[in-house]
């Protein structure tokens, strides 16, 4: 091979992926981001009540000065440094309210739809692109965790600019300046983004093989040179903030189950994991399409001796790998980021079966219609479970002196946060009772609500289910309750919303249950071994079992 060849190479690449046609196709990928930022502001507009991580997470940065965020954070929260800074610029600059906390994730979702859509282009061409945008713009994901003070949307930012910075130096070719560029960028991502080394190990490696293919011995020594800074800025994180992370009992229990693992004697329930961030965060209702379509564009992506499709396949594979050995989930909001490693393979297999002659054609068609109905017609649907604002309004009108407002632990800290804010969360004259609560405690609230025993109003205050024992925690505490005495009064935050505060009578008889007698019911999957809690009133003793 020749000196220049990447240089070639490159243009080839841009050959095969510069979008074809008139200018409106590219305008109508602008409109269909443009729709999905409209989601996101939409949601974010909205100003749902915080949520309990949120205000977890705000204590930490309201209460801290600038240089002591550079220090791991508490109450079980963790986020990059870059992040935070952000955060705290926000709330500066914009208020010390919902729209200042929120700036920031708001602001990434917006600019991650047309981010995603300058990536999509280069993958494919002619309609599947659009077929893209669409899932990833009407997925509601985004849009959720827009209106969320977390780092989830920063984190997908961050990873399509990466691939952005990668796609223009496979359109334009590897040269001196586009690498110091993509080194400084690089650098600066993985303080805003922990998961941006995963993106940035397979974006180097195809660099690496752009300067051996070229020839260029002082390219490779370059861009060799790049992955240690690279490495050094993430360990230099690591070892200020992160490694403190990994000894949290709390977040290693919490995501313990998310890990990817091989079970030799049942090898399939591998798809099963792979497929499940199809559910969720893509959004799919027919996931199982859409892993097959994911499948089918990675093994186009392989063959493609493209550089910015494999730097999409090594990205993946860098995840999968670092989920195998227990060091990051494969699930939830913790992939979010890799919604260009999902449906960009994925749009690259539809886009090969209409490469395939006039049947292909029609079964993309057919195949895409399916795929993206179900996102966009669920599109903009941002549900809340922990709407705690409206009820804590109502309740403060209702108390009454000597009422007793007992705070379970998936509400405790936005009743705090609230009430330390503003006045219109103030539960006086009322006595606020916190729960003494920590996680792993077998029997949850049973000592608790029965100390409240004789106390003629008592609001039971609760938010954010917690399953325990494949327990509801939230229904667990209320048949308990109502086993103890009678309900009064309730105050919900809506049908879907799992937040409440329940009036009870703990000097009266209980409430008549509405079950025929006999042994207590399965409620929500309540293990047997918790049974003997549920049994009406009776001498107990000291320390119940």
């Amino acid at each position: 091979m020749k000196p220049g060849e990447d240089t070639q190479n490159a243009q080839a690449d841009h050959a095969r992926t510069a979008p074809a046609g008139p200018w409106w196709r590219d305008a109508v990928g602008m409109l269909i981001a443009a729709v999905g930022g409209a989601l996101c502001v939409k949601a974010y507009l909205a100003q749902h009540s915080l949520f309990i991580d949120e205000a977890r997470l705000l204590e930490n940065i309201l209460s801290r000065s600038w240089s002591e965020l550079t220090q791991p954070l508490t109450q079980e929260q963790a986020a990059p440094v870059g992040f935070l800074y952000l955060v705290k610029l926000s709330i500066g600059w914009i208020g010390d309210d919902k729209l200042g906390f929120r700036a920031v994730p708001m602001a990434a979702a917006v600019a991650s739809m047309f981010l995603f859509w300058i990536l999509i282009r280069q993958l494919v061409r002619g309609w599947p692109a659009w077929f893209g945008m669409a899932v990833f713009a009407a997925g509601s994901s985004t849009a959720y965790y827009a209106q969320q003070t977390k780092q989830y949307t920063v984190e997908l930012m961050v990873a399509l600019l990466l691939l952005g910075v990668m796609g223009w130096i496979a359109k334009r070719g590897l040269s001196g300046f586009r690498l110091l560029v993509f080194a400084v960028v690089g650098a600066l991502a993985t303080w805003l983004a922990v998961t941006a080394v995963m993106v940035l190990a397979g974006c180097g490696v195809v660099l690496l093989v752009l300067a051996v293919r070229g020839k260029r011995p002082g390219m490779v020594a370059a861009v060799l040179g790049v992955g240690v800074l690279w490495v050094g800025s993430f360990l230099g994180q690591y070892a200020l903030v992160l490694s403190e992370y990994r000894g949290s009992d709390y977040l290693v229990d919490y995501w313990k189950n998310f890990y990817l693992r091989l079970n030799p004697r049942l090898p399939h329930k591998i798809f099963g994991q792979l497929g499940g961030v199809f559910i969720h965060p893509v959004d799919l209702q027919l996931h199982q399409l859409g892993l097959v379509l994911w499948g089918l564009g990675l093994w186009a992506a392989a063959v493609s001796r493209r550089a910015l499709p494999w730097a999409i396949v090594l990205g993946w594979l860098t995840l999968g790998l670092m989920s195998f050995l227990g060091h990051y989930p494969y699930g939830d909001r913790q992939v979010l980021f890799a919604l260009p490693l999902l449906i960009g393979p994925m749009t690259m297999g539809l886009a090969w079966i209409n490469e395939q002659g006039r049947h292909g054609r029609t079964l993309a068609v057919v195949l895409a219609l399916a795929v993206v109905s179900g996102p966009i017609f669920t599109a903009g649907s941002v549900e809340v479970d922990d709407d705690l604002e409206p009820v804590m309004l109502e309740l403060a009108e209702r108390v009454q002196p000597g009422d007793v407002v007992w705070v379970d632990r998936g509400a405790m800290y936005m009743v705090s946060f609230l009430q330390a804010r503003s006045d219109d969360f103030d539960l006086a004259p009322a006595v606020v009772q916190y729960t003494q609560l920590v996680d792993g405690q077998r029997h949850w609230a049973v000592d608790e609500i029965r100390a409240l025993d004789g106390q003629p109003r008592v609001w039971l205050l609760m938010s954010h289910a917690i399953g325990r024992q494949g327990v509801d925690e939230i229904n667990f505490v209320l048949l308990l309750a109502k086993q103890q005495g009678r309900q009064l009064d309730e105050i919900t935050a809506g049908k879907n919303s799992d937040t409440s505060a329940t009036l009870f009578d703990f000097t009266a008889d209980p409430t008549p249950a509405p079950t025929p007698a006999g042994p207590p019911p399965d409620v929500d999957g309540l293990p047997t071994e918790l049974s003997d809690t549920l049994t009406p009133p009776e001498p107990q003793p000291e320390n119940p079992r």
